[in-house]
């Protein structure tokens, strides 16, 4: 499984093809309420006032301990709906080009690709939060190169089973990054 995992990520053009990938992307939905419930489970022990002070002011004027309580109970809506909201938003994009992929395939290849490299940034933000602090210079390029990762490696299965053209290839993962950077930016930070 984790050779398949690597492989959805570092070579992700083959990764249907290998009988293991393609056995544990019907379960992409698991890695998904993995992820965010391993993000509640961080966000419990995350020091709002200190070295993980938001770099930005909580979402809808909320105050940092409300903000703190939504992120601890309610990341696994926010991220199985994230992660929906990107699938049915790719799913759209690719009917309107006929090349369509249904919404559930697309949730399951995302839960794949974005599990790994989530996994990695974990590593890498306890680090910058231990060394130079949860500081935006730092932390944005980080993740907006991961979330370039991921969304580059979820286009690639994604081509794997309708052969995208190399345009379609980037609005598929630029499409992928918007719906993220907007949810997130607006209600998640």
């Amino acid at each position: 499984m984790l050779r398949a995992l690597c492989q959805s990520v570092v070579t992700p053009r083959s990764f249907l093809e290998n009988p293991e990938g393609y056995r544990i992307v019907q379960y992409g939905w698991l890695f998904i309420i993995a992820r965010w419930l391993a993000n509640s489970f961080i966000f419990s022990f995350r020091d709002y006032y200190g070295f993980w002070k938001p770099f930005a002011p909580p979402p809808f004027g909320l105050n940092v301990d409300t903000y703190a309580f939504v992120q601890k109970y309610f990341s696994v809506v926010f991220g199985v709906g994230l992660m929906v909201a990107i699938s049915v938003g790719l799913s759209g994009y690719l009917r309107m080009i006929e090349k369509g992929v249904p919404v559930v395939d697309i949730l399951n290849i995302l839960g794949i690709t974005f599990f790994l490299p989530w996994v990695v940034v974990q590593a890498i933000d306890f680090a910058v939060v231990y060394t130079v602090g949860w500081v935006g210079i730092v932390v944005i390029p980080v993740h907006a190169g991961i979330l370039v990762w991921e969304s580059a490696a979820a286009t690639e299965v994604i081509s794997g089973t309708c052969n995208l053209k190399l345009i379609e290839k980037v609005i598929s993962t630029a499409v992928i990054m918007v719906i993220w950077i907007l949810l997130c930016t607006v209600l998640w930070r």
